[in-house]
């Protein structure tokens, strides 16, 4: 049953080291799981697992705005302590990808595609859809329960974890969604513009209206589009790094899944005015390089790829 349950494994993508790049080879590594449970924490410690990856569901601790839940507080404090007691480090997810009814129902809460969809989790827990790129409100909603955590559960942690999109990861929502295909999340009136609301580091769309797949001369529009969308997620990015340096000085892993967009990608799809390719990396958000230029940074580190996927940076 162990070996089932360490198949979840984050295989080293927690490195503590902030040694330059060429030592990162010499470092040890850490293994952990997902989804770990305290039941299990000796078990775990017993098969050289020190890593505990525990998340702080928001609809849980926060039903009710401005409400929170003293039993779940108390069952989280018990299983925090029972990792820790076992030996184990934590790796800390703050939830954002559990909202709870109360946050989704703020206006303009989620994230609208050009076919005027607002994206609906239902029936997909973790799916998240916040539109906390565009849409400041959520982002100080976002604030307060990242405040409420340390708060409540203090930073003696090994690990906090950054993302807060679908499924605790830095993205948009999927491009296929409720029969449509090739959706990008950036047509709700805040982001395009017709109202009040933007984060103050943001502009509106800068070809409001303008949607992909619509010709334009030299595929202008395209590429304003595009690169305006893109440096929406980076600075949401940024944004959780500075919100969360304010409680916390440890690790920060920032959750990346899929592949990323390969060189000359981003270029191939504007000439083609961002229509529709069968590839979803572009609408998802995923230009690692754009958010991370790490090779310009000190102290900022890709960690090892899982079975080939960037997963984690930590700064």
């Amino acid at each position: 049953m162990l070996k089932q349950h360490a198949l979840k494994l984050l295989v080293a993508s927690l490195l503590t080291t902030f040694a330059p790049l060429s030592s990162l080879a010499d470092e040890p590594s850490l293994f952990g799981t997902v989804d770990s449970s305290p039941d299990r924490a000796l078990k775990m410690v017993e098969n050289k697992i020190t890593i505990a990856t525990y998340v702080i569901y928001w609809d849980r601790l926060e039903p009710k705005q401005n409400q929170l839940d003293s039993a779940y507080i108390a069952k989280v404090k018990s299983d925090l302590q029972t990792f820790r007691d076992a030996g184990m480090k934590i790796s800390l997810d703050p939830g954002m990808q559990y909202p709870p009814k109360w946050v989704r129902q703020l206006p303009h809460a989620m994230y609208v595609n050009q076919y005027s969809d607002a994206f609906d989790p239902t029936g997909n827990p973790g799916s998240n859809g916040l539109n906390a790129v565009f849409n400041q409100h959520i982002r100080t909603v976002q604030a307060t329960h990242l405040a409420n955590l340390f708060k409540l559960f203090g930073n003696d942690f090994h690990a906090f974890r950054l993302g807060w999109g679908l499924y605790g990861e830095l993205n948009y929502p999927h491009p296929d969604h409720l029969g449509k295909k090739n959706c990008y999340w950036a047509f709700d009136p805040i982001a395009q513009g017709k109202i009040e609301g933007l984060p103050p580091s943001l502009t509106p769309c800068p070809v409001p209206g303008w949607h992909p797949g619509q010709p334009s001369d030299n595929h202008n529009h395209a590429r304003r589009f595009v690169n305006w969308y893109l440096n929406a997620l980076k600075d949401y990015h940024d944004w959780q790094i500075t919100q969360t340096r304010k409680h916390y000085a440890g690790n920060i892993p920032m959750m990346m899944g899929s592949w990323g967009v390969r060189d000359g990608e981003l270029e191939q799809l504007i000439q083609s005015d961002l229509a529709d390719n069968g590839r979803t990396e572009i609408q998802r958000g995923f230009d690692f390089a754009r958010y991370i230029p790490w090779r310009h940074r000190s102290g900022l580190h890709r960690l090892r790829h899982m079975a080939g996927h960037p997963r984690t940076i930590l700064r």
